[in-house]
Formats: structure tokens, sequence, C-alpha cells
């Protein structure tokens, strides 16, 4: 799998828990707004395209997808945000630890899926200036912004 210690499979358990929350919403919205429903299983999909990258390194889907790719990654920050806010006010109202719980999760896949934005911004901009191998934000010594500073 190639881990890195524990990032790489929390990454993998949080993308996955994304997939099926995806999934499930989407097949949910897609009975009232098919469009709405056939983006959000769209973005289930692509979460389960980061957990094939994680577990083998390779991209299912072509570097000309990056931009459709960074859309549904803020989608997914969205729902995460949207997530959080639904805990922090069902928490405050039951005080379980369901929901504080409910908080965590949803607060990491929020985060996880900013640092997917970044990274492919920064592939993006690195394939612009050139670049033939191009990184990705966890081995960022191969960007060539990161080697000028170093």
């Amino acid at each position: 799998m190639g881990d890195d210690g524990f990032g790489t499979t929390l990454r993998v358990l949080l993308n996955s828990l994304a997939f099926f929350l995806l999934l499930i919403l989407g097949g949910y919205m897609f009975s009232y707004n098919p469009l709405w429903g056939f983006v959000v299983m769209f973005s289930a999909f692509d979460q389960l395209e980061d957990v094939y990258f994680y577990v083998t390194k390779r991209r299912l889907l072509p570097t000309w997808f990056t931009p459709v790719d960074i859309v549904l990654e803020g989608l997914l920050a969205l729902i995460g945000v949207s997530m959080f806010l639904f805990g922090m006010i069902y928490w405050y109202t039951f005080d379980s630890w369901f929901f504080a719980l409910w908080m965590a999760v949803s607060a990491m896949i929020a985060w996880s899926s900013v640092e997917d934005i970044i990274d492919d911004i920064k592939v993006i901009s690195e394939r612009m200036k050139g670049a033939t191998v191009v990184g990705t934000v966890k081995d960022a010594e191969k960007f060539r912004f990161f080697g000028k500073i170093r």
C-alpha cells in the first residue's frame, strides 16, 4: 500500500467513508434533482479514485481531468463543512458522543479534500511551468517551487 505510517491509512478510510456518504447523498438527491444527484455521485466516484491512488500510487483519471477533480473536491469540502455544522448544532442540543465524533470525522473529510485541492493546484502549476514529472504535496521536494526554497 505504500503506507507512510498512519497518514495513508487514515486518508483511505476517510475517502472510503466520503465515498459511501456521497453515494447515499447522491442517490437521495437524484430523485429530487437528477443533475445535482449525478454531480454528487460523480464526486463519490472521485473519492473512490482517490482511494485507488493512495493504495496503488497510480491514477485512473487522465491529467486533463484535474480541473474537474478540483471542483469535485470543492464539493466534498462544502459537504464536510456542512456535516460539521450539522454535528455542532445537534451536539449542542443532545450532548452525545456520536455528534462529537461526527464533527471530528467531518472536519477530517473537509481537511483532506482541501489538501487534495491544494495538491491538484500545485500539479497544474508545475505542469504549466513545463515540468514533466510532477510530485505531490506529500513529496514536495520534487516541485521546482519547493526546490528553490531549500
